[in-house]
């Protein structure tokens, strides 16, 4: 089944939480699944250090580009946060190693 990467953004809606307190205790849980996610090589994160954002490169296998963009939502909606409606997903790019660009290049 081939694999395909999306370069992601997400940001989390600090409007959702009624308190300092709540948002520590709701990030900590998706720190949680997100290291389970790392573990399990299924993504990278990146937090951005001044923002409430989090970037990650996450691989999914499917049939199809339609198919992958549909577990990539799902798989976001499966968080604590993306559960609770307490982030977005601003952007969801399709992306290759550039080491396929090359070789995509090198056999034009």
């Amino acid at each position: 089944m081939p694999t395909f990467a999306y370069l992601t953004k997400f940001r989390i809606d600090l409007q959702k939480f009624s308190s300092g307190q709540e948002l520590l205790m709701a990030w900590q849980a998706e720190a949680q699944a997100a290291l389970e996610g790392i573990d399990a090589g299924t993504f990278q994160l990146w937090k951005d250090a001044a923002e409430p954002v989090v970037y990650a490169i996450i691989n999914i296998e499917a049939d199809n580009t339609a198919q992958a963009a549909w577990k990539l939502y799902e798989g976001a909606l499966s968080l604590p946060m993306g559960a609770a409606g307490q982030f977005s997903l601003e952007e969801a790019k399709a992306v290759v190693p550039y080491r396929d660009w090359a070789d995509t290049l090198a056999n034009a």
